[in-house]
């Protein structure tokens, strides 16, 4: 699937995560939606510095959105998928613990070690990974709807 002048919402994408994922989206030519709620001056950042990559960056703020990002993840790609079908696609990856983001730097370091023991492959998601996984699910044009955890096996 062709990305250049496609567009994407990346809530939270102001965060260290989100704004790897923003970068990534710019680089394939797609128009991004720097979503934020509380870092208004970390967003247009983002939005300034991938800006360059050609790509139409637009920086804006809502905590509902991000809280619904979190609370109802799962169902809102649902049905965003069914809404935006079939000229749109609509797919979610949804992270566990990573290191080196506000999560992690949030939690004593005994935590997040035991977190990373519990899951089945015993380490911390990659965030490289979570690019790819972010771009496979941009450049498909037959997969939607989908929620894709990625969290090493913590069930």
């Amino acid at each position: 699937m062709e990305l250049r002048g496609c567009a994407a919402i990346v809530t939270g994408g102001s965060g260290g995560l989100g704004q790897r994922i923003c970068r990534a989206l710019a680089l394939s030519g797609v128009n991004v939606v720097v979503n934020y709620a509380q870092s208004k001056d970390k967003a247009e950042a983002v939005a300034m510095e991938i800006s360059q990559l050609g790509a139409g960056i637009f920086p804006r703020g809502s905590s509902i959105a991000y809280a619904v990002s979190k609370a109802g993840l799962n169902h809102l790609t649902k049905c965003m998928a069914v809404a935006l079908a079939p000229q749109i696609t609509v797919n979610c990856v949804a992270p566990g613990l990573i290191l080196g983001t506000r999560m992690t730097a949030n939690r004593p370091p005994d935590y997040v070690a035991t977190a990373h023991e519990l899951n089945v492959l015993h380490r911390p998601v990659s965030k490289d990974d979570i690019d790819e996984q972010v771009m496979l699910f941009c450049r498909s044009d037959s997969v939607t709807g989908q929620t894709l955890l990625m969290d090493c096996g913590r069930f």
